[in-house]
């Protein structure tokens, strides 16, 4: 007799538990929420490798690949239109012109010539 008012006692509870979580609708948001924060995590995990492979190649490659070459810098006729150098609020041609700028060395002082200057870019932002 115990036995049995216990095991309805128990499919009493089994069917509130269960009522009341279809009521509230519990179950198939926990799945649902769980289904996202995994779709989530994936997305981080995925995304986040390819932003850091990114990261590390840019840290770790060799600096001097966008730049001219070092044996073969341009002269400053060419680079006119990628940049203009002011000394002084007049331009570097205008002060080489005028032979208002010297270079001192071991022989002597000298006065600094259009062909003594030469660039080197970076080429970076054409990539």
């Amino acid at each position: 007799m115990q036995i049995q008012n216990l095991q309805v006692e128990d499919d009493r509870l089994d069917k509130n538990l269960s009522f009341d979580a279809e009521e509230r609708g519990t179950c198939m948001k926990h799945r649902r929420l769980n289904s996202l924060v995994f779709i989530g995590i994936m997305g981080v995990v995925t995304w986040g490798s390819v932003f850091a492979v990114y990261v590390i190649k840019a840290f770790a490659s060799d600096q001097n690949i966008y730049w001219t070459a070092q044996t073969m810098p341009l002269p400053l006729e060419e680079t006119r239109g990628w940049f203009e150098l002011l000394i002084d609020g007049d331009s570097l041609e205008n002060h080489l012109s005028r032979g208002v700028l010297t270079i001192q060395n071991p022989e002597g002082s000298r006065a600094i010539l259009l062909e003594d200057i030469s660039v080197r870019l970076n080429n970076l932002h054409r990539v």
